[in-house]
């Protein structure tokens, strides 16, 4: 359900104006939690800004920390986009188009193994699939879904 498939699009889209109370959050929880590690286990001081963009914090912090060359290798080398034509068990991935943390194109044109099925929704934002209570699946679509699809296997 609403994969990271490509980083770099999604810092993109989160980095837009309609999607700051997403980013704003994100940052707070991750700056909280650099603090903490860095207390817990004794590694060094650092002083991150309240207000960063995540795309700057993945610069500032993420790619060097983790060995990546810049924050461009960081995305290019840990978007899910390059394992999917790896996954050899049956998949479904569900994306809705309105997600504006995740871009609804990002598989487009992939030639993705057959056992590989995308589907996309209208309307779900970001892991908001809700349906109508008087609906075939009720008010918990996406929770009737996930079922359904487990039993399918």
């Amino acid at each position: 359900m609403s994969p990271p498939v490509d980083l770099y699009s999604s810092i993109l889209m989160l980095g837009k104006e309609e999607n700051a109370i997403y980013e704003r959050y994100f940052y707070k929880i991750l700056r909280s939690d650099v603090m903490y590690r860095h207390k817990k286990f004794g590694l060094p001081p650092i002083d991150l800004p309240k207000n960063l963009k995540l795309y700057e914090f993945d610069q500032l912090y993420v790619a060097p920390a983790c060995g990546f060359k810049d924050v461009h290798d960081y995305y290019s080398r840990c978007s899910a986009i390059n394992f999917v034509e790896y996954i050899d068990l049956p998949c479904k991935i569900l994306i809705a188009e309105d997600d504006p943390i995740i871009s609804s194109s990002s598989l487009d044109g992939r030639n993705l193994p057959s056992n590989v099925n995308v589907f996309k929704t209208k309307k779900g934002g970001h892991l908001g699939y809700l349906g109508h209570p008087k609906g075939e699946k009720g008010f918990y679509w996406l929770d009737s879904l996930l079922v359904d699809w487990i039993f399918s296997f």
